[in-house]
């Protein structure tokens, strides 16, 4: 297998510190790792009975941060006497807990009353004041595993040849006219799985039979063509270090849904005369099938690029949702391939969608709207031929 990591991020070390220790630093701690932060938490005290920190902060967390948070503004002074943080970037919050929490009941943090009291004031008020600083440093990029496998091309091969999605001029399988919708489902269930070609001819009598019959075949054909998709994959690398992986943070939050932090992307034999298409596989996983890949150039590349971005766009965008599936792909072409993402001057699609698109997008509004807007146009949809069941 060749594979390759891109924009491999280096995580930003987050200490959040407050009183004890328990409460309000565990919970913005938990909050921000959900988010891509490296996080510590712990507390500084004093309330005013106990003296002490129940989970103290200590000295090597200190070290270790990169940035430190606290939960009120009289945290800042303790830690500068204590562990001596002038060179560090503190953010203040003004986050006060619960006076049943601290005096009253403390610390029996797990009554009732404190957790009903996080959920309705602390928690909702750290996460609002810490949204004024995110992010706290360039947003985390998607971290993009661009692969080769010669079992998973196999594979890939006779699904698109289920699918009728591309083009294999030079390469004729036996058996495959018996392949089913059936057989697409498994093979999928397959590459989903971590034990590819074993699993398949172990498992599955139609396609073992069908990959002994073409063992030689297929082996002839990749030895043939590995370097040229070797060659596609380093281009397209070049390209994916280039690109800014973090406005996917922005499209997550148009369809209102968390995408992948790490996706990886199989790139396969398939179109000789044809055009890029690719496959996504949800939760993280994607096929691109380049363009002409057998004889490459900077134009297929680009195209090639394009299709990548509007496969990784489908897993942002929880395309299992099979109800939206035909306007879903509607507006992912409004983002990618020739959409706002790319290169919004070569998008050839419907214009009036893809203004309602793009504005809602940059005006922070969600897919939703979008999509209860074009439900409601019924010329749009007659003219788009779009079938979007309720």
């Amino acid at each position: 297998m060749v594979e390759s990591k891109i924009n491999e991020p280096k995580k930003l070390k987050v200490l959040c510190v407050c009183t004890m220790g328990l409460n309000r630093s565990k919970y913005l701690a938990e909050y921000l790792r959900e988010k891509g932060y490296d996080t510590k938490y712990g507390g500084v005290g004093p309330c005013r009975i106990d003296p002490e920190p129940r989970n103290p902060l200590k000295k090597e967390d200190v070290e270790w941060a990169d940035i430190i948070i606290t939960a009120r503004k009289k945290h800042k002074p303790i830690l500068n006497n204590n562990f001596g943080v002038k060179d560090k970037k503190i953010i203040c919050l003004d986050i006060a807990d619960s006076r049943k929490a601290m005096g009253e009941i403390y610390p029996e943090f797990k009554t009732i009353e404190q957790n009903e009291f996080n959920q309705k004031w602390t928690y909702p008020q750290l996460r609002k004041e810490i949204e004024r600083y995110l992010p706290l440093t360039k947003k985390l990029p998607v971290k993009i595993n661009l692969k080769i496998d010669k079992d998973v091309n196999f594979l890939m091969i006779l699904y698109q040849i289920i699918k009728s999605q591309n083009s294999f001029e030079n390469f004729n399988l036996k058996g495959t006219e018996k392949l089913n919708k059936e057989d697409k489902e498994i093979i999928k269930k397959i590459l989903r799985s971590n034990n590819v070609l074993l699993e398949f001819i172990n498992k599955n009598e139609k396609l073992k039979k069908i990959y002994l019959e073409n063992k030689e075949l297929f082996e002839d054909y990749w030895n043939k063509n590995k370097n040229l998709l070797i060659e596609i994959k380093n281009k397209l690398e070049e390209k994916c270090n280039s690109y800014d992986f973090s406005i996917f943070e922005e499209v997550g939050k148009f369809f209102d849904f968390n995408g992948p932090r790490e996706i990886d992307l199989c790139i396969c034999m398939g179109n000789e005369t044809r055009a890029g298409t690719g496959n996504a596989f949800s939760p993280n996983l994607a096929f691109l099938f380049p363009r002409n890949f057998n004889n490459p150039s900077k134009e297929t590349i680009d195209s090639d690029f394009a299709v990548l971005i509007h496969e990784i766009m489908h897993l942002f965008q929880n395309m299992c949702n099979e109800k939206e599936k035909n306007l879903r792909e509607k507006v992912a072409q409004c983002f990618a391939p020739r959409g706002i993402l790319i290169n919004e001057e070569k998008y050839n699609g419907d214009e009036l969608l893809f203004e309602k698109v793009k504005s809602s997008f940059q005006e922070g509004k969600k897919y939703v709207e979008v999509k209860e807007k074009l439900l409601k146009d019924n010329t749009l949809l007659e003219e788009n031929k779009i079938n979007c069941r309720r």
